[in-house]
């Protein structure tokens, strides 16, 4: 950091100064990303990591209260610009989104059912699924079951699946 000359009183660790929007969803977005525990993302981000905890709790949350804005299905007068734009990117005729599956690592919730979060690999997680379209958009995410739920059990009990149909 700069500092004015001969300054002798400036507090150069940066404890107690407020942290920037720009930085805590900068924070939250490595976390999510790439799977880190929160200790290395307070030393990268040189921040405790009870703050870490702080900023991921604030980011996830204000996520969570706008999802039904960002997140949601494409209106059926769309459906022809996403079939289009879909067999542009890979040549497949008739696709209007694309679905998969990703097992996000948890620590073990240590009650007497902590033996459903342990996915087929033998390792704790959720199994979250998320529907997109090709321009990278969310149509639908569902993070609620455990590891050892099988894909297809997911879809089947999803509320994509009820819309899909009565459309």
């Amino acid at each position: 950091m700069i500092f004015p000359e001969g300054d002798q009183n400036v507090n150069t660790d940066m404890r107690g100064l407020p942290i920037t929007n720009s930085w805590k969803l900068l924070t939250a977005l490595r976390f999510y990303g790439t799977g880190c525990n929160q200790l290395v993302n307070s030393d990268m981000f040189e921040l405790s990591q009870p703050t870490v905890s702080r900023i991921i709790k604030d980011i996830s949350l204000r996520i969570a209260k706008h999802l039904r804005i960002w997140v949601k299905f494409p209106q059926a007068d769309q459906e022809e610009i996403i079939k289009r734009t879909f067999y542009e990117i890979a040549r497949f005729p008739g696709v209007t989104m694309a679905m998969d599956c990703t097992h996000i690592p948890i620590s073990s919730p240590g009650d007497e059912n902590a033996e459903v979060f342990r996915n087929r690999k033998g390792w704790m997680s959720f199994n979250v699924q998320l529907i997109v379209g090709p321009d990278m958009e969310i149509y639908d995410v569902v993070a609620r079951w455990p590891g050892s739920v099988h894909d297809s059990r997911i879809f089947q009990n999803s509320r994509a699946l009820e819309l899909i149909e009565n459309r």
